[in-house]
């Protein structure tokens, strides 16, 4: 696991255990942030442990089903991933989070419309989620479709302008529409937000 997405990963999971919770109860939620915090220390298959057996007691609670998703991506077990971000939209279709990590899932098996349609439920659920808006960025692209590639990865940078990740995307959505002025003020924004993976993206910047 490279360390960006393990530090999106982990973000992702402390940002559902800080979540109000449902059916797990306070001692419930007291276990889920205390789990979240192993993911925090980079204790990750422990975590997913835990996590694991948190379901299995707890099996209607969605956010506990969308945070062990979000943990098996970080382990790129990505049948597993799928599994658990589907039973979270079991209990709760409107579940954004888990929407979005299984498009996630979808998309790197190709399934590019069916992942699309989980990013746009998402943000028919949650029109602010940027992480939404910038994943369906990447679908258009994949697509070609340019002109709405430009227009959500835009969108996704200006509500959340504080994301590494979101002006990553968004150089490369510059990049691959060769808007190069754009793409190298995004690179630029992304290196100031502390984007760990600057390299990769000065290796696609040489490209053209």
């Amino acid at each position: 696991m490279n360390k960006l997405r393990k530090i999106v990963i982990v973000i992702a999971i402390i940002g559902l255990a800080a979540r109000a919770f449902r059916g797990a109860g306070d001692n419930g939620e007291r276990e889920l942030q205390n789990i979240a915090a192993k993911f925090e220390r980079g204790e990750f298959e422990e975590g997913v442990e835990q996590l694991a057996e948190f379901v299995e007691n707890h099996p209607d609670d969605e956010i506990a089903w969308t945070m062990l998703g979000n943990a098996y991506l970080g382990l790129d077990q990505n049948e597993n991933a799928e599994e658990a971000f589907r039973n979270a939209l079991a209990i709760d279709r409107d579940m954004a989070r888990a929407a979005v990590g299984l498009g996630v899932t979808l998309r790197q098996q190709g399934e590019i419309d069916e992942a699309q349609k989980q990013y746009e439920h998402a943000i028919d659920v949650e029109p602010t989620y940027a992480i939404a808006h910038s994943s369906l960025a990447v679908i258009y692209l994949i697509q070609k479709d340019n002109k709405n590639a430009i227009r959500v990865a835009e969108k996704a940078a200006k509500l959340d302008p504080n994301n590494p990740t979101i002006f990553a995307n968004l150089c490369m959505v510059y990049h691959q529409t060769d808007q190069f002025g754009k793409r190298d003020l995004a690179a630029a924004e992304a290196k100031r937000l502390g984007y760990s993976q600057m390299k990769k993206i000065n290796e696609m910047m040489s490209e053209k």
